[in-house]
């Protein structure tokens, strides 16, 4: 699946004049892969994605924020009757103060396909055909003017099926990021990553760390725009190593009471110390995408 890349720099969740609403969208749309993930090696070829969601902000207080989120998506590759369903949930709170936001973000995150895909998004991730997991991130964000710097850590649980048995891994990740917003209609953001996982199972052991450039423009008129660039590094059991190179782009233009959208993507995966080295996957996507506000109060 090509999975959006929106940036969420400007784009700010608050119950705007009242206390809480309920929305609820839905993205649908079709594309072309060239393979299912990346190093997967099933071969891609044309998929269709629906993936509805819904969305409750609260205003608790004027600087106490509180929203929920969840969205359920379905992927169907032609080649081969790929499929995979994925499903996500979470909670947030917000504390704004003056020139800072601090918030505490819990999730879970569940994932079934009808045949093993790496884990990870990495090619030389061992197969697994479902996972789960449970997320917890603390993050601070402090703006000064258009800039504002980021740091966040997150602390996950995963279980991942694998020929039929459960793998348990723990993980932990921390991000740092400096954003610049010049204007409302453009921001631009910079943010290093590192994580590692460890597990009882040594395959699914990994120190990874990247670097990423974000960026979101608002043109005149309805237009938007993202563009992600990303570099990632991973150093699994074994002494496999592998360096991912991707880069997107959406755009999404209002057409009456829903936004076309288009997506297009690249990712390059080199592999030291494994069968294959080098792997590349490149997918486009275009589809709707809708909202209504079905309840404000």
């Amino acid at each position: 699946m090509l999975a959006p890349s929106l940036v969420a720099l400007a784009l700010c969740s608050a119950a705007h004049g009242g206390n809480g609403r309920l929305v609820l969208s839905a993205r649908a749309g079709a594309g072309w892969a060239g393979d299912t993930y990346l190093g997967a090696g099933m071969g891609g070829g044309a998929f269709a994605e629906l993936a509805p969601a819904a969305r409750l902000d609260l205003s608790l207080a004027p600087r106490l924020k509180l929203d929920a989120t969840g969205e359920v998506s379905l992927a169907r590759y032609q080649a081969g009757g790929f499929g995979a369903v994925s499903e996500a949930a979470g909670v947030r709170t917000r504390w704004l103060g003056e020139g800072w936001e601090a918030s505490l973000a819990a999730a879970a995150e569940h994932a079934s396909f009808s045949s093993g895909v790496p884990l990870g998004d990495l090619a030389a991730g061992p197969q697994v055909d479902a996972t789960t997991a449970a997320l917890l991130t603390p993050q601070l964000r402090v703006r000064t003017g258009p800039v504002a710097v980021r740091a966040a850590a997150t602390g996950a649980l995963r279980s991942s099926r694998a020929s039929g048995d459960r793998v348990g891994e723990r993980g932990i990740a921390a991000l740092a990021a400096v954003e610049w917003a010049p204007s409302r209609r453009a921001a631009v953001e910079l943010s290093l990553r590192h994580e590692r996982v460890t597990s009882e199972v040594p395959e699914f052991e990994l120190r990874a760390w990247g670097g990423a450039v974000s960026a979101l423009v608002r043109p005149a008129g309805a237009l938007e725009a993202s563009a992600v660039a990303q570099g990632h590094r991973a150093a699994l059991h074994g002494g496999v190593d592998e360096t991912v190179w991707r880069a997107t782009l959406d755009l999404a233009h209002p057409a009456g009471p829903v936004w076309l959208v288009v997506s297009g993507g690249y990712a390059r995966s080199a592999t030291a110390g494994a069968g294959r080295a080098v792997a590349d996957r490149a997918a486009v996507f275009a589809g709707v995408r809708g909202s209504a506000r079905v309840l404000s109060w």
